[in-house]
């Protein structure tokens, strides 16, 4: 049995609302640790909490991030919205030697 996070044309979609809402500037940084970022993504429906730990996990508060998860490998807009942000945030401000 496939996972209906395998197939092509959901994860596409799933990148897509995850541009859309970087783009709107809908990602807010929310806090920082040694070792974990949070933030606050602007959903459709409402606001989420998301974690992303230096060790790869993460978690999201949506319906999609609660029911799979990192353990899962499973990837919601919210997560993409914020690697996306992070990317821009690091391309912009390259760390100094």
């Amino acid at each position: 049995m496939t996972d209906a996070s395998d197939k092509p044309e959901l994860n596409t979609r799933i990148f897509a609302k995850g541009l859309a809402i970087f783009e709107s500037g809908k990602v807010h940084h929310d806090g920082e640790t040694e070792r974990t970022a949070y933030f606050i993504v602007e959903g459709e429906h409402e606001k989420y909490k998301l974690r992303i730990a230096s060790d790869g996990t993460f978690s999201c508060t949506c319906m999609r991030g609660t029911l799979h998860g990192s353990s899962k490998g499973a990837i919601c807009s919210h997560v993409i919205a914020v690697v996306l942000f992070l990317a821009d945030r690091s391309r912009n401000n390259p760390p100094s030697c």
